[in-house]
């Protein structure tokens, strides 16, 4: 048959002519599929296969429609080894240059591709044929199940934690992830199922197809299974379910995680002390297969013998010791999801729900009122420059705006309007260097204001109250998160006084004084003491002055002297000079160089600072100027006094920090869901 093309037939080649089937195609590549047409010389590499075919600029404007108008016939120039050269469609010549041009690579890939994919396809279906048997034993769960009813009824779960000896011979439904596979032959297989913080041991075998269903499962899959719950004779030690194990019947995935993970929770849910003592076990035997290795070969006979054989042994135990992988904190963050899976961080966050609760529990109980105030606003909340601007506002005649750096100035001005006792739970913004261990640019804060009669003290016993029931509460409510915990991150007992701990500022600098005077070996904490005597040295000081702000590690210092001492690890330190407070903060009457103001701390490191706030306009506005803040830019703030207010105080606590500092948790990121920093912003 003669092909219409420009150019006589080579030899070896021959022209086939076929219809076209259908037409499909991806960003540069069309794919024509063929079936025969009258065909003089059947050649079956052509028909029944696709042609790929390079897009040309003429592909949207002439060839598709060509190939897609129905009855359409195309001729196919091949040679003996099938390398298909021109595709005529009508008058339309769209294929390759020649029979004997060569494929472009990306059109061999995407071949390459496409016949991967059929075969992928193939695969399944006939997995899916072999399995089709045992539907009712195993298999995928749909996206979507059939609603509830007669014909399918509700399935009754218990949760993996509920799971005991006490259920022996007893069906259950369960539901979990698949922490660790243990196949053990093509006939059995152990699985641990883990929900949240509990794990129990499963067993599945026979059938060999459930077993090799059951292979194929990734860590991290949600499955279903029902099984009986049975005794064992040994304690389950690698699970939390330690008396019982379940042998599967029926078992269902539920949603399919990928092959290879980010991290493992297995990994990510290691003890550091764990990886350093397995790290300091290699290194031993590195070094003691050295000495062996010299004492071989400076030995003889028979002693030499002996030398060789404890070398073997320190050689097969060197194979059997594998170095623990770690994982570091920004690898954490970065696959967040899968971090906040180990058993530590769900009970992190479980307590950290606990504290707001409590605080929130505490706080009603005394006759507070949760409020809600503006995260945008008009100016700095706390004065300086430490505010994220929002250039939204600027098209709407608005000048100025920002993301509140606290609640302060509209708690106090819920105050004035005789909310008397209030309190929130937010977010909290602040534009300073985040780099630290305890810094971060968005944080939850724990906020209360409140009215007093005689004295701002009142307050301070308020904190007081409020501190003390925390902790008590946190030791009693959350025993076993806080021993899940400490599994992990390896923490000190918490220690506190009823009441608290409470020192003024001269007294407490004094102790901190004395401190440093000491050699520094003699110092509380020596290397601590001489980062910050340096630190000092470079501002040109010999020791922290009687006015000087508590650096970090001037706070950290003070903390160890002070749980030295009073053997606490919370205290209350109160009456702060002025020029280190807000303009808001009311001035001793008696001495102006102090103010009413006080820090809590838990660990040595500053959670909550507060003071009784200016109630008079007159002085507010007087200490807002002095402060650096125009008083004109407080306008409404400083008119709701004008109106007047009752006397009053308050504090803002970091939730993100308490729980770092109770923890004692190195770094504050551990104890943030998400954390905001200067260098984060995902997930």
């Amino acid at each position: 048959m003669e092909a219409p093309t420009a150019r006589p037939l080579a030899k070896g080649e021959v022209a086939i002519k076929a219809a076209v089937e259908r037409v499909e195609e991806s960003d540069s590549i069309g794919v024509v599929h063929l079936k025969a047409e009258g065909s003089e010389i059947p050649n079956d590499a052509i028909v029944g296969q696709p042609l790929y075919l390079v897009k040309t600029d003429k592909w949207d404007s002439t060839i598709r429609p060509l190939l897609s108008t129905p009855g359409v016939t195309a001729f196919v120039v091949t040679n003996i080894k099938n390398n298909w050269a021109v595709v005529v469609v009508g008058s339309e010549e769209v294929g390759s240059k020649g029979a004997r041009a060569k494929i472009p690579k990306f059109v061999q890939q995407f071949k390459a591709k496409q016949v991967r994919a059929e075969e992928e396809k193939r695969a399944q279906a006939q997995k899916d044929a072999e399995y089709e048997k045992f539907k009712d034993t195993f298999g995928l769960r749909p996206v979507v199940e059939a609603p509830i009813s007669d014909s399918n009824p509700r399935r009754k779960y218990v949760e993996v934690k509920s799971v005991s000896a006490s259920f022996a011979g007893s069906h259950v439904w369960l539901r979990g992830r698949v922490h660790q596979s243990r196949p053990v032959s093509s006939a059995l297989i152990f699985l641990v199922i883990r929900h949240q913080v509990s794990t129990v041991q499963v067993v599945i075998s026979t059938p060999p197809e459930f077993v090799k269903f059951a292979k194929g499962i990734y860590n991290e899959s949600i499955i279903d299974i029902y099984g009986l719950v049975k005794t064992v004779a040994e304690p389950v030690d690698m699970c939390t379910v330690k008396d019982a194990e379940i042998a599967v019947e029926k078992l269902f995935i539920v949603s399919m995680a990928i092959p290879k993970l980010p991290i493992e929770i297995e990994a990510a849910s290691r003890p550091e002390h764990l990886i350093e003592a397995r790290d300091a076990e290699i290194k031993a035997i590195v070094s003691k297969i050295k000495d062996l290795e010299e004492a071989v070969a400076g030995a003889s006979g028979q002693e030499k013998v002996g030398f060789q054989a404890a070398l073997d042994d320190a050689k097969e135990q060197q194979k059997k010791l594998k170095p623990y992988a770690a994982v570091g904190l920004n690898t954490r963050l970065d696959n967040r999801v899968l971090d906040l899976r180990t058993p530590a961080n769900l009970s992190i966050f479980a307590l950290q729900s606990g504290v707001c609760r409590i605080f929130r529990e505490v706080l009603t109980h005394q006759g507070f009122m949760e409020i809600h105030t503006p995260k945008l606003i008009s100016t700095a909340s706390e004065g300086g420059a430490e505010v994220f601007k929002c250039e939204y506002f600027e098209n709407h005649n608005i000048p100025f705006a920002y993301l509140a750096q606290s609640p302060q100035l509209y708690k106090q001005m819920a105050i004035a309007a005789d909310f008397e006792k209030v309190f929130e739970i937010g977010p909290v913004f602040r534009r300073e260097d985040a780099n630290t261990h305890r810094h971060m640019n968005e944080f939850v804060g724990l906020d209360l204001e409140m009215v007093f009669k005689q004295h701002y003290t009142e307050v301070i016993d308020l904190l007081d109250h409020l501190f003390v029931q925390l902790f008590t509460l946190i030791e009693t409510q959350f025993a076993t998160e806080l021993k899940v915990i400490c599994e992990q991150h390896p923490f000190k007992p918490f220690r506190y006084l009823t009441p608290s701990l409470r020192l003024q500022w001269p007294e407490a600098i004094s102790l901190l004084q004395a401190e440093l005077a000491k050699p520094v070996q003699e110092i509380i904490d020596p290397v601590l003491g001489a980062e910050l005597l340096e630190q000092l040295k470079q501002d040109g000081k010999a020791n922290v002055g009687d006015f000087d702000d508590l650096s970090t590690k001037a706070e950290k210092l003070l903390g160890r002297v002070v749980a030295n001492k009073y053997n606490t690890d919370f205290y209350i330190l109160d009456h702060f000079p002025s020029a280190i407070r807000p303009f808001y903060t009311m001035p001793d009457p008696l001495d102006e160089r102090y103010s009413n103001s006080y820090d809590l701390f838990i660990r040595g490191e500053e959670i909550c600072s507060g003071a009784q706030r200016i109630h008079n306009p007159t002085l507010l506005a007087q200490r807002a100027e002095a402060k650096g803040v125009p008083p004109a830019s407080l306008k409404d703030y400083i008119d709701s006094f004008s109106f007047a207010a009752e006397p009053h105080g308050g504090g803002g606590i970091g939730l993100e920090r308490v729980v770092m500092l109770y923890l004692g948790l190195p770094n504050i990121r551990k104890s943030s869901l998400f954390p905001r920093d200067p260098y984060r912003l995902t997930p």
